[in-house]
């Protein structure tokens, strides 16, 4: 149905950019959806999110290596408060979609972590295991 055709559609978008950037010589790094306050509420919003969440996980993993890490941000943020109680808000949602400083803080911490074995790692040396990324 629609949840899938809008999460496909999403999906190749995103492996046009990467492929852009793969052309241009660049690594990339994909980097999961978080969850949203209301995504349970909104018609098909939770399927796709863990649809294209699926999506960039196998892309990351049949791209060898172009895609050069996939940084879980789904799993290692907590997710949003529901906004009908208290607005979403709490020290790292803002609103239940956007972040605060301290959830951008968070997403850092994430994203360092799946960046610094690769940035580490000797020039043509196999990528040591990433641990911000979903294995």
């Amino acid at each position: 149905g629609g949840t899938q055709h809008r999460a496909t559609m999403l999906l190749e978008n995103l492996a046009r950019l990467h492929a852009a950037a793969h052309a241009e010589g660049a690594l990339t790094v994909a980097v999961s959806v978080p969850p949203h306050a209301r995504e349970e509420r909104w018609g098909g919003m939770l399927e796709m999110r863990l649809q294209v969440n699926d999506g960039l996980y196998q892309m990351h993993r049949a791209s060898g290596g172009q895609i050069a890490a996939f940084v879980d941000a789904a799993a290692g943020l907590p997710p949003p408060p529901d906004d009908e109680e208290d607005g979403g808000r709490d020290e790292i949602w803002d609103d239940g979609t956007h972040l605060t400083p301290r959830g951008y803080d968070a997403l850092a911490a994430l994203l360092a972590a799946g960046l610094l074995p690769l940035i580490a790692r000797p020039a043509g040396a196999a990528p040591a295991p990433n641990p911000g990324a979903a294995q």
